[in-house]
């Protein structure tokens, strides 16, 4: 069995993602260097291009996007799991429901047409 797994953030346009993405992410390195983990790493807000491009590890984006990605990396992976971890970077709880919302109502079921028709 194959897996693959990524920090995942989805928002209804791109708009959003810009808006919305680059705070909590920033949070999550900020506090992954307190803790002497991150070192230099991180993500700059002009990082969004390829962020939520299909080639990236992050599955950030709109939902038409992470469909996409998870399409595009099951072509190179074959992977039979997809683990999405949408809890970071201190989002609320509203926040996390809407890429809850998004991932089961839209990007899964247009997955599921993709590799399985």
């Amino acid at each position: 069995m194959i897996g693959i797994a990524g920090h995942t953030f989805i928002r209804e346009t791109e708009v959003e993602i810009n808006k919305e993405f680059y705070p909590y992410y920033a949070s999550y390195w900020k506090h992954l260097t307190k803790q002497g983990i991150g070192g230099a790493m991180g993500v700059a807000r002009t990082d969004i291009g390829f962020i939520t491009s299909k080639e990236s590890s992050l599955f950030v984006g709109t939902p038409k996007q992470l469909v996409e990605k998870i399409v595009y990396q099951h072509q190179l992976f074959k992977h039979d799991r997809f683990y999405a971890q949408v809890d970071f970077g201190g989002q609320d709880l509203a926040s996390v429901n809407k890429t809850i919302r998004l991932l089961v109502e839209y990007v899964m079921p247009e997955v599921k047409k993709h590799l399985y028709q």
